[in-house]
């Protein structure tokens, strides 16, 4: 039992010291993608989508009401939840409709990643849904 401890601490001293020496936070608010928008507007208007949403309680929000997050428009949200941890493997977008706020990751070119055992198993994004209070709420993959 003290070695598989000691393992166990071993490896998550590991994790944290290559998310320590490796990661920089960055200011993801502002920053557009056609790709990304796109998801968001399928999710918002498909009906697959939209009613996942509604079964987790989210009256989707008219695809209209899309945009960017900004600083100008969303100082708050961009401070608490589009300031992150940089990921090699994916990038993050975020977006505002109705009373809701969206982050849609999208899982970058495979010759830009970082060679690292079991990447490759990782899904393709997600769409993570925050409420007016930034609290995630809902998160998809897709």
């Amino acid at each position: 039992m003290k070695n598989f401890f000691v393992y166990c601490l071993i490896a998550f001293l590991t994790f944290l010291s290559s998310d320590i020496v490796f990661a920089q936070k960055v200011d993801r608010c502002g920053i557009e993608s056609e790709q990304a928008e796109a998801r968001a507007e399928s999710y918002l208007t498909d009906e697959r989508f939209s009613s996942l949403l509604e079964l987790d309680g989210i009256d989707p929000p008219p695809v209209e009401s899309l945009r960017v997050m900004t600083h100008v428009e969303d100082p708050e949200a961009c401070a608490e939840i589009a300031f992150r941890k940089e990921e090699v493997e994916r990038e993050s977008f975020f977006y505002v409709a109705g009373d809701y706020y969206f982050q849609i990751v999208l899982l970058r070119p495979r010759n830009e990643w970082v060679d690292r055992d079991g990447i490759l198993d990782a899904p393709r994004g997600l769409f993570i849904v925050y409420d007016s209070e930034f609290e995630g709420i809902a998160m998809y993959l897709h």
